[in-house]
């Protein structure tokens, strides 16, 4: 996974709150077409690795990752970074 993905979501799993893909594509200088496209390919490495965990998009609110082990995520991320 690369860097940009990794940042997503590691922004997203801090917060108990949807962010933007407005927002999300600000802080990280691109569009909120990639921003939708890079959401996707996450969600299909957190599926392919099974960590139980999903950014889902709420239309008006934003995105938001939910899982229910949130040390899986922080594993994932770790090794991700590796």
């Amino acid at each position: 996974m690369d860097r940009r993905k990794l940042s997503i979501l590691k922004r997203l799993r801090g917060l108990d709150i949807s962010i933007s893909g407005n927002q999300l594509a600000k802080e990280l200088n691109v569009s909120s077409r990639t921003i939708r496209n890079d959401i996707k390919t996450i969600n299909l490495f957190l599926e392919y690795d099974e960590v139980n965990a999903c950014i889902k998009a709420t239309r008006g609110k934003g995105y938001r990752l939910y899982t229910e082990d949130a040390s899986a995520v922080e594993k994932f991320i770790k090794k991700a970074s590796d």
